[in-house]
């Protein structure tokens, strides 16, 4: 990471885009982060060691998966027994917020970060949101200040060219603005995950999530002359197939 982009503190977390969980230790200030992506599809796992009132712990033990964290905390000689508050939630509603499959054991929450900073009595522990996702009007929305266009515009101008990805005039004059707004959000994150070094494929479902994605990305790539690579999976039990769906979606017809 480069130095000036840390200088701002954890600011420039709202800066990155994709998935991701990392760590940053601070030798200057004895701090250690731990960051999570907005939608939290990387994992990471902490252990607050004899935690106190005030939110100070003796230590932290931190990892991308349970086990590492488990595998710490009984090398260190304390004991590990497992949540049964996250089962019932994990059953009930499959939302377990920042529980994990063990007592003691938490995970960051997604668009959070967990900062841990060096005091005289221990650790001071403290967990903040650097993303949550509101679903708030256009108007509103852009009225928050110039990154949100500037993120929208930034795109790169060959995929201006494909339909125009997203143009300014055209959404301010859209009867829709909420679903003109969602498809350029759509082209414009296709659009960024088709950078590869490597050709890229598409599994198809027969449902509407891989649909969505292999018709923009379609797009996208027949103005560069590029057929994108599909396959999919096709079940023997006759309740159980989506071949139909997946031939509609690969030859539109």
């Amino acid at each position: 990471m480069e130095r000036s982009k840390w200088d701002d503190g954890v600011d420039f977390i709202s800066e990155l885009d994709g998935f991701f969980a990392f760590a940053i230790w601070d030798k200057e200030e004895e701090m250690l982060v731990l960051v999570r992506d907005k939608t939290g599809v990387k994992p990471c796992y902490y252990a607050a060691i004899d935690r106190k009132l005030g939110g100070e712990v003796d230590g932290l033990i931190f990892g991308s998966e349970e086990w590492s964290v488990v595998n710490g905390m009984t090398g260190m000689g304390f004991g590990v027994a497992p949540n049964g508050e996250f089962a019932q939630r994990f059953l009930n509603s499959g939302d377990t917020d920042s529980l994990s499959l063990f007592t003691g054991i938490e995970e960051v929450s997604k668009g959070s970060y967990l900062c841990c900073k060096k005091t005289d009595s221990g650790w001071h522990v403290k967990e903040e949101t650097w993303f949550q996702l509101n679903y708030l009007p256009w108007k509103e929305l852009f009225g928050k200040g110039k990154r949100d266009w500037q993120d929208l515009l930034a795109i790169e101008p060959r995929y201006r060219e494909v339909n125009g990805v997203f143009d300014e005039q055209e959404f301010r004059n859209s009867g829709d603005a909420e679903a003109y707004l969602l498809n350029s959000l759509l082209h414009l994150s296709v659009a960024r995950r088709l950078r590869s070094d490597v050709p890229i494929g598409f599994a198809v479902s027969g449902g509407l999530d891989s649909a969505v994605l292999v018709a923009i990305a379609t797009k996208l790539l027949n103005f560069h002359g590029i057929k994108p690579k599909v396959f999919s999976v096709q079940s023997r039990n006759e309740s159980a197939d989506e071949s139909y769906w997946q031939t509609r979606i690969v030859t539109g017809k």
